[in-house]
């Protein structure tokens, strides 16, 4: 199949729709489509594609070759590495669930402030969510696939080579193992 389907081959270049933060450095050797938001301190390198209706908040570095699917979400000072697919309508470094009770036993929000770190040759899948860790990080290690709808809790981490199959839930801390299924 990788013979008769190629990967296509595209124009770099920013869409006139797209809206690039002045102070994002975005490789001439990239792609920006329609609609797409790039956010203050971002580094796009070469290669990348960043499909229509894609959002890059703050301080979002997204390594050479990867590509980012319409409808994606990518939250402030997450990593991606390089040569990474992430597919449509997936979240990476959303809020974790962390919450605490106040004196009044209500719940109250503690503040996520770490990041997530997808290292290099990572596929998330459509519709995943991937939160980041309350401090510190998610790191969802080099070569790790996951499928469609999943859900990576807070402060998780997945090891090398790593399959996760659609409909799974990791709670926050957890870990994968090298190469496991």
């Amino acid at each position: 199949l990788r013979l008769f389907h190629p990967k296509e081959t595209f124009v770099p270049g920013i869409h006139p729709t797209a809206f690039v933060d002045p102070t994002a450095e975005v490789s001439p050797d990239a792609l920006i489509m329609a609609n797409a938001v790039v956010g203050k301190d971002c580094v796009i390198e070469a290669g990348v594609r960043v499909y229509p209706n894609v959002t890059v908040y703050d301080g979002v570095k997204i390594g050479a070759g990867s590509v980012l699917h319409s409808g994606v979400s990518v939250r402030e000072n997450c990593e991606i590495g390089t040569n990474c697919i992430v597919h449509n309508n997936t979240t990476i470094g959303s809020d974790g669930f962390g919450y605490a009770k106040d004196e009044e036993r209500r719940w109250l929000k503690i503040p996520q402030v770490g990041r997530v770190v997808l290292e290099n040759d990572v596929e998330i899948g459509a519709n995943t969510a991937i939160d980041c860790a309350s401090v510190g990080e998610t790191r969802i290690k080099t070569g790790a696939k996951i499928d469609n709808l999943v859900q990576i809790g807070h402060s998780c981490t997945v090891e090398e080579d790593a399959l996760i199959c659609s409909q799974t839930g990791l709670a926050g801390s957890s870990v994968i193992g090298k190469r496991v299924i």
